[in-house]
């Protein structure tokens, strides 16, 4: 960010403001309004109106009143006989009309609470979610405020910057001092001793040397050693041509030519043969695919640019360990020798196509990764991709194997910390891939189901927890022994 220019960064954040402030807008209008709903009651009917009904539905007595003897006893018992079945049947009808009729007034009160109760229920409900649509509004006012105190810290970072600086300067003044005091002590002791020849100068040159190598910036540990994956600078000039050798760097030339030596036949009994490398890295190649000039960092015996070459793909590789070095050129690949910082410096911006790096950032001190991460963002031209290969931490038997097996690993990085990490220098569309998956062989078994039959049934939760147990194990201990971080520049 700090190499962009302030007018367009400020464009974009009033942008930014802008679209947020619209949405947050758009989202207020949304919100719900609690909707005016009725309130009903269970009214019920009056017990007294279904009482009458029931008394009106009786037309007659059961019995009219008919004398016992004489001819008008004779005509009423006729008379009844010819209208009681008419009576009798309207009497049951009437009884089954006040029948239907209370059953229905009964359903017509239970549904009406059931209503009730329904929309009572549906108020409390709309009330909660406008009381949460209205903290949900509360939360999006929060959040520029909350972004704008990472602006703070920021801004905290850039004025503690100087004074941090101020204090290295005062370090290196004071190694500086000393450093002069021991050659003015050197000096002297050769000029009062009288001596002269080689020795002497061999002695003073070596003075002068551990003078100057006690000024130089920190470096990873196999940048000092001058190992395979230093990549800190080497015994060659920017240009790639060795350059003027001191006698102290004579006196640890031969050290350094066998400790590379050393570190190739490390990776030929560890890491793996050129076939096995290449079978694993074709994997990536697709990535690459319309590509041009791919830069493969710590490209070691030039597996990887084979497989590029193999497709078409212009693609070059840089190595520290100057014993990789000549094995690749001697295979007909371009390889420069040097340290990934001081050869992504030397490029234009935009010069790379691609970047590949496997097995190379856990070699890394954070400082220096921090600014190969940067400047290999700085470097590829949008559009292109990088690749960063290296151990599964995250899996024990990869963390405990391989990760400690090797003492040139300077710090292990987790998947979701290179990704970060990519994130944070301003590559997208980030994504891991795991490989090299643990043989079966290797894992903790599964009790198969037909245990718990032999055992009983009631052995079934128990072999079902153990399994469940099991596979987490593998998980932690035995998983993907490789993964690759992905990023994009967009």
């Amino acid at each position: 960010m700090l190499t962009r220019d302030p007018e367009s960064l400020e464009a974009e954040r009033a942008d930014a403001d802008r679209q947020y402030n619209d949405a947050l807008t758009r989202l207020d209008a949304a919100l719900l309004r609690l909707p005016d709903l009725p309130r009903l009651t269970a009214a019920s009917p009056d017990p007294a109106a279904t009482a009458s009904l029931g008394e009106r539905s009786r037309i007659l007595p059961d019995a009219p009143p008919i004398p016992a003897a004489g001819p008008r006893a004779r005509f009423g018992r006729f008379v009844w006989r010819l209208v009681a079945p008419v009576f009798d049947r309207q009497q049951r009808f009437n009884e089954a009309v006040v029948e239907a009729l209370s059953t229905q007034l009964a359903r017509e009160r239970e549904s009406r609470e059931a209503l009730a109760s329904a929309v009572a229920s549906f108020r409390d409900h709309a009330a909660a979610l406008v009381a949460f649509q209205s903290k949900l509004i509360q939360f999006a006012q929060q959040i520029t405020p909350y972004v704008d105190t990472k602006d703070r810290a920021i801004a905290a970072a850039v004025l503690r910057g100087p004074h941090e600086q101020t204090r290295a300067l005062e370090s290196a003044l004071g190694m500086l001092q000393q450093q002069v005091a021991v050659l003015q002590r050197e000096l002297q002791r050769v000029v009062t001793s009288g001596a002269s020849g080689p020795r002497e100068d061999s002695e003073s040159s070596t003075v002068a040397a551990e003078a100057r190598g006690s000024l130089e910036p920190p470096r990873s540990a196999k940048a000092r050693s001058g190992q395979r994956r230093g990549w800190g600078p080497g015994a060659r000039d920017e240009g790639g041509a060795p350059r003027e050798l001191s006698n102290a760097d004579r006196s640890r030339e031969p050290a350094s030519r066998l400790t590379a030596y050393k570190y190739l036949g490390f990776e030929d009994e560890f890491r793996g043969t050129p076939d096995a490398i290449r079978a694993r890295m074709s994997t990536y190649v697709p990535l690459f695919e319309g590509a041009s000039d791919v830069l493969d960092v710590g490209c070691g015996r030039g597996e990887f640019l084979e497989l590029l070459r193999g497709r078409g793909i212009s693609a070059r590789g840089l190595e520290l360990n100057h014993e990789m070095v000549e094995v690749s050129r001697a295979r007909g690949l371009e390889v420069a020798e040097g340290d990934a910082v001081g050869y992504l410096v030397g490029l234009d911006d935009g010069a790379l196509g691609g970047l590949f790096a496997s097995q190379v950032v856990e070699h890394l001190e954070a400082d220096y990764l921090l600014r190969f991460l940067e400047l290999a963002f700085l470097k590829l031209r949008p559009g292109s991709k990088i690749v960063l290969e290296t151990l599964n931490v995250d899996s024990w038997s990869a963390f405990f194997g391989p990760y400690l097996r090797d003492i040139t690993h300077a710090h292990p990085l987790p998947p979701d910390t290179l990704g970060f990490l990519l994130r944070a220098s301003g590559f997208q569309r980030i994504e891991t891939r795991a490989s090299s998956p643990m043989p079966d062989s290797a894992k903790l078994a599964r009790l198969p189901l037909a245990a718990a039959d032999a055992l009983g049934a009631d052995a079934a939760p128990l072999v079902e927890a153990f399994n469940r147990n099991a596979d987490h194990l593998n998980a932690l201990l035995f998983g993907f022994t490789d993964y690759a971080a992905i990023g994009e520049k967009l």
